[in-house]
């Protein structure tokens, strides 16, 4: 069972968090003003089960969040620079209105040379493109369920 949202001006309600067997299906948000990067990640995790919600900015994702409602927002994928705010940016402000969130963040660019340049929020992840499907789900269910890797 699988849910997947595109968000895009006027912005629709997400789905209803989905369950599997009396398990909360995780929803991971992804950011990136990149269409094929988002399109990338949309699939591969939806493909897991996954519910995938996306925005291209800062201006979307305060929508969103807004919009969710009980929804709740297990991780987010947010792209290191996006522009006009820099990821770390827009990640601090999905956890100010979803403070468990967990988040992951992608850039084109080496670990070093994104932490030395905006840092990381604590406990977040980092993953450099290009990545593979594969690597992809490997990292997301690594952050999600890291008791069962």
């Amino acid at each position: 069972m699988r849910a997947i949202v595109k968000i895009s001006s006027p912005v629709h309600l997400p789905p209803t968090p989905l369950e599997v067997e009396g398990k909360r299906v995780p929803t991971v948000l992804i950011v990136d003003d990149e269409a094929t990067v988002r399109n990338v990640v949309r699939q591969a995790l939806s493909k897991e089960g996954y519910t995938v919600l996306d925005a291209t900015g800062a201006s979307e994702v305060a929508t969103l969040c807004q919009s969710l409602g009980d929804q709740q927002i297990d991780l987010v994928i947010v792209d290191h620079g996006l522009a006009p705010d820099k990821g770390r940016a827009v990640a601090e402000n999905i956890v100010k209105l979803c403070p468990t969130v967990k988040v992951l963040i992608i850039s084109g660019w080496a670990y070093k040379t994104v932490h030395d340049e905006d840092g990381f929020l604590p406990g977040s992840s980092f993953l450099q493109k290009p990545f593979t499907p594969h690597q992809l789900v490997s990292t997301v269910q690594n952050i999600l369920f890291p008791s069962t890797q």
